[in-house]
């Protein structure tokens, strides 16, 4: 609900589960983030796929980036990513299930 507030480029930091990744014309990578209050929609770079694969193939994350807004739309462009892991309890069994691309 934050990010509602944003303008284009302001910088955020923003973290959730990863329902999607996406890959449409092989370039850009496209990711689609839960967290409490909605969706959070990410676009990264090649070259930002490149260096943080790793973690952003992790189930939790949290991204750093801008905000762009274009065309009625808006995505948080990343530029680092790192992982969120949930203090072990019994009932903290965090499964993967995003819709990843093939």
């Amino acid at each position: 609900t934050q990010l509602d507030d944003k303008s284009d480029e302001d910088r955020v930091i923003v973290a959730g589960k990863v329902l999607r990744r996406q890959r449409p014309l092989g370039k850009m990578v496209f990711m689609t983030l839960e967290d409490e209050f909605g969706m959070i929609p990410l676009a990264i770079p090649p070259q930002t796929w490149a260096n943080y694969r790793d973690e952003l193939r992790m189930p939790i994350i949290a991204a750093q980036g801008t905000i762009s807004r274009k065309n009625d739309t808006m995505n948080i462009m990343v530029h680092q990513a790192w992982p969120l892991t949930p203090t072990y309890t019994p009932r903290a069994d965090v499964r993967d299930i995003s819709h990843n691309f093939r």
